[in-house]
């Protein structure tokens, strides 16, 4: 049987977005789990082209992709995100008065 967690919020993916997202959410005193498909986080910035400059982030005329996943990581990090990396969500199933 699969192990079962109690949190707040599931984010998919943790990439840029994702991890943004953990950082609101804990803003709002909610717990998220972060699940990738990838082996650590950072999304296709990792993944990709961790050395390629971003010009389009607030606040950073200019950031490698690399710095801005430390950056967000380091944001996210007080709210105590539970990563699962090396996964895959294959199916959501709501219950009546959840948002899915």
């Amino acid at each position: 049987m699969a192990q079962q967690y109690e949190t707040d919020i599931v984010v998919v993916g943790a990439g840029p977005v994702g991890l943004f997202q953990v950082f609101e959410a804990g803003m709002l005193d909610m717990r998220c789990h972060v699940v990738d498909t990838l082996d650590a986080i950072g999304g296709q910035c990792t993944a990709l082209y961790p050395e390629k400059p971003i010009f389009d982030i607030p606040g950073y005329p200019e950031i490698e992709a690399e710095e801005l996943i430390r950056q967000l990581a380091k944001q996210a990090e007080p709210f105590e995100p539970v990563f699962h990396l090396d996964q895959q969500v294959v199916a959501l199933d709501g219950e009546a008065g959840a948002f899915v």
